[in-house]
């Protein structure tokens, strides 16, 4: 118990659980309710780019905010989107989350039948 509870800290600050699409039945991937993930260099990112255990840490770089982990290429930028805007605030199962472009998230997988992620402010 204490080995989990020293875990939990340095998680950060869980902000919510994130709301995502039912899972796809052909890959069982999904996504972000209301976002889309965009390439920078004009590459299609996947629809359902979110799969079962995945992480991802999501950070600003000026411009909008960038995602990387999962099965997304390492070697490209990966943008998330709101109606083809890089402004973007994050739904969770109680509210919508406005990001602070000064700091990093992550959406750290969840132990569950279906694809969960919590949306976590990381620690510095």
């Amino acid at each position: 118990m204490k080995g989990e509870t020293k875990a939990m800290e340095s998680m950060g600050d869980v902000l919510g659980i994130l709301e995502t699409t039912r899972p796809d039945p052909h890959d069982g991937a999904c996504r972000l309710v209301g976002l889309d993930v965009v390439v920078a260099d004009g590459y299609l990112a996947p629809n359902n780019w979110m799969a079962l255990g995945d992480q991802f840490e999501l950070r600003h770089d000026g411009t909008g905010w960038t995602v990387n982990g999962g099965h997304l290429a390492a070697h490209r930028v990966h943008r998330l989107t709101f109606d083809g805007r890089y402004d973007v605030s994050i739904l969770t199962s109680h509210r919508y989350v406005e990001l602070d472009t000064s700091a990093t998230y992550k959406f750290l997988p969840v132990p569950c039948p279906e694809p969960t992620w919590l949306l976590v402010q990381a620690t510095s």
